[in-house]
């Protein structure tokens, strides 16, 4: 994990619950955490994301070496992340990523779970295991913007893997254009965009949505507030 992000797909995509990819290049138009190229360590990817904090993480990471990830700084107890000195913005947001687990945008403060081990979250560990994994992303790109202009930056068959804000539960991002008076549409589109596509393409989606027809790929058992709860994966698979 190099983002601990809401919804990532690394843990489903190592499992082999999505096809691995097909062609030589990986667009992942919802990218978020970027789980399922990570999963596969493929070369050539096209990160495609609306949050600009986002996608200048990723941007950084690209660009950073080795020596500089594992030399970023604990935080001190109580410590907010702002208050670090000595290193860039997307440093931080790097940090605030890594001290919660699985959120949409990075936290100015560590969560209580990570106060109480600090050994597993930003940690000497987590540093080494994001540097280790520098040398697979150093030929990927990132796009601000939305999942139409992946056709403006790819010619030819692709592995198209589309993760986006679930339907019932999307209400968690911030920047999700499927919400609100107009999601029925979005939706719509999205699924014709999905349709149009050559090559391999993957779309994600939980149990119960409709707006294409999904098929479940794995049940689990994830953390909440009231405990463990059941999830269902669904997923909507082309070649063409």
């Amino acid at each position: 994990v190099m983002l601990s992000y809401f919804g990532g797909k690394l843990r489903l995509s190592q499992r082999g619950v999505y096809p691995a990819p097909e062609h030589d290049v990986v667009v992942d138009a919802f990218a978020g955490g970027a789980g399922y190229p990570l999963a596969h360590r493929h070369s050539r990817v096209i990160l495609i994301d609306r949050n600009p904090i986002v996608c200048a993480v990723w941007q950084y990471l690209i660009g950073a070496s080795e020596s500089e990830i594992i030399g970023l700084p604990n935080l001190e107890p109580g410590q907010m992340i702002d208050d670090v000195v000595g290193i860039s913005q997307e440093a931080r947001w790097l940090i605030g990523f890594h001290v919660a687990q699985g959120v949409t945008h990075p936290r100015k403060q560590a969560s209580k779970r990570v106060r109480d081990k600090p050994d597993s979250y930003w940690c000497i560990r987590t540093r080494q295991r994001i540097a280790s994994q520098l040398s697979v992303i150093r030929r990927w790109t990132v796009h601000e913007g939305s999942y139409m202009d992946a056709d403006s930056l790819v010619s030819g068959p692709a592995t198209w893997f589309v993760d986006p804000p679930y339907h019932a539960s999307g209400h968690h991002y911030r920047f999700n254009a499927g919400r609100g008076d107009d999601a029925t549409q979005w939706y719509a589109e999205l699924a014709d965009w999905c349709r149009s596509r050559a090559g391999l393409t993957i779309v994600c989606e939980q149990i119960g949505a409709e707006w294409l027809p999904f098929e479940q790929v794995a049940e689990f058992s994830r953390g909440g507030n009231r405990g463990p709860q059941s999830a269902k994966e669904v997923a909507w698979i082309q070649r063409q």
